[in-house]
């Protein structure tokens, strides 16, 4: 019996331990995750999309949103009803940008939301990107001459 009760409560202190431990984590990459809009060094990377009309889907692969201070790339899936057919291209949303407006608000949570208007890109229009403080994103794509279309995934900080 006292045994059942030291293993009982040693599993308590653990699993107190690492919620903990994992709090500190999670503000620790919240920090980080912060520091890395103040320099304009990140990546969201996708993991499903949501096209205007139609259901989520999983993605599988490395498709992403790159942003820097003087550029912003990005390799997304495209689902979704296209208004010309691309020449050349896959029909995906891939695009480099070095002329971009790029503005931040916080929004309550301590998330952030930013608007990055491109504007010398044929494929896209506007990114709107929601972070939460725990590094979970949505981004919203507006494309030059298709549908819009969503995105969920995660915000990492570049290597420096």
């Amino acid at each position: 019996m006292k045994l059942f009760i030291i293993a009982g409560s040693l599993a308590v202190a653990l699993a107190f331990g690492a919620c903990s431990s994992q709090k500190a984590s999670t503000a620790r990459s919240s920090q980080e995750i912060s520091t890395a809009f103040d320099e304009q060094s990140y990546q969201f990377q996708a993991t499903f999309l949501q096209p205007s009309r139609g259901r989520m889907r999983q993605i599988v692969g490395n498709y992403f949103m790159k942003v820097e201070k003087d550029r912003i790339s990005a390799d997304l899936p495209y689902f979704g009803r296209a208004y010309s057919a691309p020449i050349g291209g896959d029909g995906g949303i891939k695009f480099v940008s070095e002329k971009f407006t790029y503005d931040v608000k916080p929004i309550k949570n301590g998330g952030r939301e930013v608007t990055i208007r491109v504007q010398d890109s044929q494929v896209v229009r506007d990114l709107f990107l929601t972070v939460f403080p725990d590094g979970s994103a949505d981004l919203r794509v507006t494309p030059q001459n298709k549908t819009f279309i969503s995105y969920r995934g995660d915000v990492v900080p570049l290597a420096k």
